[in-house]
């Protein structure tokens, strides 16, 4: 658990709310049939949306048809994973 934090210290904590709860069950309702979104994602995703913050990730795939999203570009390649080494 120590190597988890380590990677998050000095990042915000933003608590679940009412507001993102609300969004989170608006975007998963709005792109469930088109896009089959995961739970986790419309979770990441209301959060930004509430708070109007941009999101980096290199897994665009799972936000990019989300319009009011604001996905911040970039043209890092993700590593190549091997096991175990997710937190090293």
């Amino acid at each position: 658990m120590s190597a988890i934090n380590s990677k998050i210290e000095g990042y915000p904590i933003i608590p679940l709310d009412d507001d993102i709860s609300e969004k989170i069950s608006e975007l998963y309702e709005k792109y469930l049939l088109s896009h089959r979104p995961w739970i986790a994602d419309m979770l990441i995703a209301a959060t930004a949306v509430s708070y109007d913050i941009p999101l980096f990730t290199l897994n665009t795939a799972h936000f990019n048809f989300i319009h009011e999203l604001k996905l911040l570009k970039h043209s890092i390649k993700p590593l190549p994973q091997t096991k175990g080494s997710w937190f090293q």
